[in-house]
């Protein structure tokens, strides 16, 4: 488990000396993957529900334009993967790390996401409406445009990344931390504001966001 600042997240549980590489990377209704290591495979436009993948690393693995309903990851280290344009409605992610990839316009509405750590990554024009986040980090990663819209964070952290323009209207906040990051243009509700922290930078932006006039 990594600690920082308080803020606690589960790292993947993986033995990868025990990792099997997986050639036959296609993706097809209920296929499970366990243990695998898959890299530099791709199976892009795949349309396919509750796929498994459990244990395993991904690593140049490109999946853009997919449509996975349902699918499950739990304990999957991926880096440098390419999912711009995929569809994961209903997805569930738990202890993932997702290392220096490109998720621009990637979707995952009403997922649950537990334990998961991006970072260096392209989440720009993402959209997570109505989906459930919890022990989640975001550093250093582009997510221009993003909606989160009416999603639920608890416990989640933006440190060092690029929340211009991202929508988080009705979204419910418990423990969300936003310091270090660029907030210009947030969409926000003031109702919203207990539940998140800012740093002393961040105060002017967030009274101009919620209406506040300020005289000098």
């Amino acid at each position: 488990m990594a600690k920082e600042d308080g803020f606690c997240i589960r790292k993947p549980i993986i033995n990868k000396k025990e990792l099997k590489i997986d050639l036959d990377f296609r993706l097809v209704d209920d296929r499970n993957f366990d243990a695998v290591h898959i890299e530099n495979l791709g199976s892009e436009n795949a349309d396919a529900s509750d796929i498994s993948i459990e244990s395993s690393v991904l690593t140049g693995v490109e999946l853009t334009n997919s449509k996975l309903k349902g699918i499950k990851l739990v304990d999957v280290q991926i880096e440098k993967g390419n999912f711009a344009n995929s569809d994961w409605e209903g997805g569930f992610l738990d202890r993932i790390d997702i290392l220096s990839s490109r998720l621009t316009g990637f979707k995952i509405a009403d997922g649950n996401l537990r334990d998961v750590y991006i970072k260096n990554s392209k989440v720009d024009l993402s959209l997570f409406r109505f989906s459930k986040f919890k022990n989640v980090c975001f550093e250093n990663c582009n997510l221009v445009d993003s909606d989160f819209l009416e999603a639920t964070l608890v416990n989640v952290k933006f440190s060092g990344c690029d929340l211009s323009k991202v929508e988080f209207s009705h979204a419910k906040f418990e423990r969300v931390d936003f310091c270090g990051s660029k907030i210009d243009s947030i969409k926000i509700n003031a109702e919203q504001l207990k539940g998140i922290t800012v740093d002393p930078s961040q105060v002017f932006t967030i009274a101009q966001l919620i209406g506040v006039v300020i005289n000098n």
